[in-house]
């Protein structure tokens, strides 16, 4: 992004088993600093939808104001029904250790399913990936003019 730096974690971190890659994630994040942390997911569990998920506590009733600005300028364009923003709690799973142990402003985005055979289909075309990428541009470029300004 035209004057931003992105930080990408090291790609074999991928290659791990889920809990240690999440440690190793967040503690890269969280000592590099950054102003905001976007964990991209395309998921399985033949869902039909897409969302971006922020951080909150249910019981205490708060969340992360900017979790929630961030995640509200996710406009998840596709052929298929979107959430919205929503904080963790909304999915009733628990804690997500991403949204949970970064020291900045974060969010999960899931744009779709990749065991649901519509979501398939357009994630293996062309332009699949591609309005992905689009999209998480979008929404960071909305949130950099409107709340980081």
């Amino acid at each position: 992004m035209a004057g931003w730096d992105v930080v990408r974690v090291n790609g074999g971190i991928y290659d791990l088993p889920n809990d240690p890659a999440l440690r190793q994630k967040v503690g890269y994040l969280n000592r590099s600093k950054v102003d905001v942390a976007v964990e991209l997911h395309l998921n399985g569990g033949q869902g039909t939808y897409s969302t971006a998920i922020y951080w909150d506590d249910a019981e205490k009733g708060v969340h992360s104001n900017q979790g929630k600005q961030l995640a509200d300028q996710f406009k998840l364009i596709l052929p298929w029904q979107s959430r919205g923003a929503r904080p963790m709690s909304w999915f009733d799973r628990g804690g997500l250790y991403f949204l949970e142990k970064t020291k900045m402003p974060a969010i999960i985005v899931e744009p779709g399913f990749r065991d649901t055979p519509a979501h398939k289909a357009f994630w293996e075309k062309r332009n699949g990936p591609v309005l992905y990428a689009t999209m998480v541009y979008q929404g960071l470029e909305l949130y950099a003019r409107e709340v980081l300004a």
